[in-house]
């Protein structure tokens, strides 16, 4: 029975060393990793038309979407400082005492500014 368990393990050490020789060299089964990243792809990542490709190259859509991100930067932004302002009213404390506490940056204390908010035309399409 010892016999039978120790070829057992060392079968599995042989499998194992083999394994991480693969990995080492990079010589994985391309074509299963290949199926698998169309898989995913095709799941999550559907192909885009010529008109989606052509709207979203569009210099109005872009300055759209930056307003967008730039709004959702900002509400989340608030959030957060209303979270720190209501703690450190609870804890009796400055805010700036609980940032370093919890270990938050700012965007000021980082040097990262919001950009402006971009002029959208009105002009409809023809």
């Amino acid at each position: 029975q010892l016999a039978a368990a120790e070829k057992e393990i060392s079968m599995l050490n042989d499998s194992l060393t083999k394994v991480k020789e693969r990995i080492r060299l990079g010589t994985v089964d391309d074509g299963v990793v290949q199926k698998k990243k169309k898989l995913v792809l095709s799941r999550f990542h559907k192909p885009k038309s010529a008109a989606q490709l052509a709207r979203e190259r569009c210099p109005r859509y872009k300055k759209t979407r930056i307003n967008a991100m730039r709004d959702e930067w900002r509400k989340r932004k608030d959030k957060c400082m209303t979270f720190v302002d209501q703690m450190a009213d609870a804890m009796e404390k400055k805010p700036k005492d609980v940032m370093k506490l919890m270990d938050i940056e700012t965007d000021e204390a980082t040097g990262v500014t919001m950009p402006p908010k971009h002029n959208i035309d009105s002009k409809k399409r023809k």
